[in-house]
């Protein structure tokens, strides 16, 4: 269960900051490849001469994730780095989507703190899904000035002032979840001369988890490769740490042993697991592919209780309530009841997650092609639930 931390491998997680033209991007392309590069802004190409990368152009928030998972599904080692380049303009779409539901909703252009907090999760949910990734992740961000209050000096009354200096056009939860913080800039010589000199490129570090970059450090990059001049000198120690853990295969001898044991497995877990339960639990796991219901523990009223609070909370794209008896077709679509008393445990806890993704914001309800409601990722468009009918329109 435990294992030294020494044999761990670390992966980065850098979010890159600052004003226009100040190397963000050639920052983040040199980062180990191969490099994988999601590209709002086609400032990559670009580059497309100097650098080998994988780009794929995402504008929508919404279309974020799929990217993402994708990256997930693949086997360690298809890319060694992610960037993001930049996260403003997908982090600006997001805000205007929900200010659009808003504005629909209410008839103002005010987004109300409710929204502000489905904003923050969204992008909580955005910031899980880089950390799990098992490669070096990259996030550029576009620079904004910094405003704070003071009284005027006239009338007394606060207001809000430019303080002169830049700070990352994000959400500051970022600085939390994330490695490094680091402000690129770019200082063009100052001279008498007509003719100028070169441009002196700087990388400032905002935040740190590693002593050998030290907060307000500032680090000289100019004509060099900024990735190997602030990571290169421990980057490797923690990148190659370990051997990777081996998987342990029974011997025949050990598997007999194991079929005439009462307690295997699941000792750990403080769970008795018998031959019998793994017989029935193959059983269900195959009636489940063949369509039917896997067995398991009936739903208690507590449970049931739970579920149907989340039930009543759920609402179509338009905004309409989803009424109860669109839940029970759900259900019906699902698992072929005809009422919720009959679901079990298992199912309960199934659809608990899905709903909770449609409130998340992570998936929608829409009809499938038998008039019953399903839910639907935002990004494919397919039923989540694996009974439902694939094929919704995303929209009533």
């Amino acid at each position: 269960m435990f294992q030294p931390a020494s044999q761990v491998r670390k992966y980065l997680k850098v979010c890159l900051w600052g004003d226009a033209k100040n190397g963000k991007t050639r920052f983040a392309l040199s980062f180990p490849q191969p490099l994988a590069v999601i590209d709002p802004e086609k400032g990559s190409v670009l580059y497309a001469d100097q650098y080998a990368f994988d780009r794929v152009e995402v504008i929508r928030w919404r279309d974020l994730e799929k990217p993402i998972e994708w990256l997930k599904s693949q086997p360690v080692g298809r890319y060694e780095t992610l960037v993001i380049d930049s996260m403003t303009p997908l982090y600006q779409d997001l805000v205007g989507e929900v200010a659009a539901i808003e504005r629909n909703r209410y008839g103002k252009d005010v987004i109300s703190q409710a929204a502000w907090g489905a904003i923050k999760r969204r992008q909580k949910a955005l910031q899980t899904l880089l950390l799990e990734l098992p490669m070096n992740v990259v996030v550029s961000m576009r620079a904004k000035e910094e405003y704070e209050t003071r009284p005027n000096p006239k009338t007394g009354e606060d207001e809000s002032q430019k303080t002169g200096a830049l700070i990352a056009d994000a959400e500051r939860s970022w600085s939390y979840a994330f490695d490094f913080i680091l402000e690129c800039r770019c200082d063009e010589p100052k001279t008498k001369t007509k003719t100028p000199g070169d441009p002196k490129y700087t990388v400032t570090v905002r935040g740190s988890r590693r002593h050998e970059l030290r907060k307000y450090t500032v680090i000289d990059v100019t004509k060099q490769n900024a990735f190997d001049v602030i990571f290169g000198p421990w980057y490797a120690k923690v990148a190659k740490a370990g051997e990777p853990l081996k998987e342990e295969t029974a011997t025949p001898a050990e598997i007999n042993d194991l079929k005439g044991n009462v307690k295997y497995c699941d000792q750990c877990l403080g769970t008795t697991t018998t031959p019998a339960k793994r017989v029935a639990e193959l059983e269900g796991f195959a009636d489940a592919l063949a369509g039917g219901r896997a067995p398991g523990e009936p739903a208690t009223a507590e449970d049931l209780k739970v579920l149907y609070t989340r039930a009543g909370q759920l609402a179509w794209p338009d905004g309409t309530p989803l009424k109860s008896a669109e839940a029970k077709a759900l259900i019906k679509s699902l698992y072929g009841i005809e009422s919720g008393k009959d679901l079990h445990k298992h199912e309960v806890d199934f659809l608990h997650d899905e709903f909770g993704k449609v409130l998340a914001g992570r998936a929608v309800l829409a009809l499938g092609e038998n008039g019953a409601p399903i839910i639907a990722t935002r990004q494919t468009n397919e039923t989540a639930a694996p009974a439902a009918v694939a094929g919704g329109s995303g929209t009533r």
